[in-house]
């Protein structure tokens, strides 16, 4: 008798290859690749013991850590940085912590929690006693927490306050930020002393960014400049960081 299976119920996750990254790949919103791998979990449908002939609901990726991670510093309160030999640090950070660098469900199967069960189910997999994750602050990135990690709120930097605070004070909030049409449509309205205000601030804001530094009034600018606020990091953090877990050899 054949057997019968529910969406959910019907879906494993097990070990996965480049392939099946590759497959979800276009779903993602960083079109740059994210290589070399340190393992790929795909999650795939089966009925029974039978794996159907479909491609994957889900991926995810995880990576070798960077280096240096100021928000990585702050969740586990500077406990790598103690090591005071850079080559023993670099070799701790490398033999404790994996990144995950993608999650990605088919657009099919979204809604259901996929998510947050790839991180969660896997993450344990990788044997390393630390798991991390950075992803955009106000972005869809709360599967995370649902997963078990804990997260960590990165400081904006003085810039981007003094641009929210000159923002704020001719009645544009952080909700607004989502909407760059509706930000200049306010722009626009403002009387000749807060117009130039404004102005002075967005070309001040902009001055590092070396290729945008010569942006005139209008959409583009407010769209780009919204998009720089919008780029705050969060951090994420799955598993333990004592001192005594760092010695090498451990």
């Amino acid at each position: 008798m054949a057997v019968r299976c529910s969406v959910v119920e019907g879906l494993v996750v097990e070990r996965g290859g480049v392939s099946d990254y590759e497959s979800l790949a276009g779903y993602h919103y960083r079109g740059r690749p994210c290589r070399p791998f340190a393992g790929v979990y795909v999650m795939r449908r089966r009925c029974g013991a039978v794996r159907l002939a479909e491609g994957p609901a889900g991926v995810i990726v995880y990576v070798n850590p960077p280096a240096n991670h100021a928000l990585r510093n702050a969740a586990t309160g500077g406990v790598f940085s103690r090591i005071g030999d850079r080559r023993e640090q670099l070799r701790a950070i490398n033999r404790k912590i994996r990144t995950i660098a993608r999650v990605i469900v088919e657009p099919r199967y979204r809604g259901l929690g996929l998510a947050a069960r790839l991180v969660r189910e896997t993450m344990g997999l990788m044997g390393v006693a630390m798991i991390e994750a950075t992803a955009a602050a106000g972005g869809s990135h709360s599967f995370f927490g649902r997963a078990g990690m804990r997260r960590y709120d990165g400081d904006a930097p003085a810039a981007a306050v003094r641009m929210e605070r000159a923002l704020a004070s001719v009645g544009v909030g952080r909700d607004d930020y989502v909407d760059a049409e509706l930000v200049q449509r306010k722009l626009e309205g403002l009387a000749g002393c807060e117009a130039e205000y404004i102005d002075g601030e967005m070309r001040r804001f902009i001055r590092p960014c070396v290729n945008r530094r010569g942006m005139e009034r209008g959409l583009e600018r407010t769209r780009f400049v919204l998009g720089r606020l919008g780029g705050r990091r969060v951090y994420y953090l799955w598993g333990c960081w004592g001192d005594e877990d760092l010695r090498f050899g451990h």
